[in-house]
């Protein structure tokens, strides 16, 4: 058995005591919350699993953002009014 894959199962584990205590009211208010968090890790760590099946690299969603957009450059409007005077 994998690293990964013991990961998985551990969060699994801590899932469904975070899931019984919100069943059994003795959450909080953070408890959906933590679910959620531990949920997206397990995500990432099963497509790190995956990959390390097909020994081929899977980002994860931390690491997948949005590509840069670029502004254009600010013109220089000093270097322009020296060009012209230059003239």
């Amino acid at each position: 058995m994998s690293n990964t894959s013991i990961l998985i199962n551990k969060l699994n584990e801590i899932i469904n005591i975070f899931e019984n205590a919100e069943l059994n009211n003795q959450g909080n208010r953070y408890t959906i919350t933590h679910i959620n968090s531990l949920q997206k890790i397990k995500t990432d760590l099963m497509k790190i699993h995956k990959s390390e099946n097909k020994k081929e690299e899977i980002k994860t969603d931390e690491e997948v953002k949005k590509p840069e957009i670029k502004t254009p450059e600010k013109p220089n409007f000093t270097q322009n009014i020296n060009e012209r005077n230059k003239i």
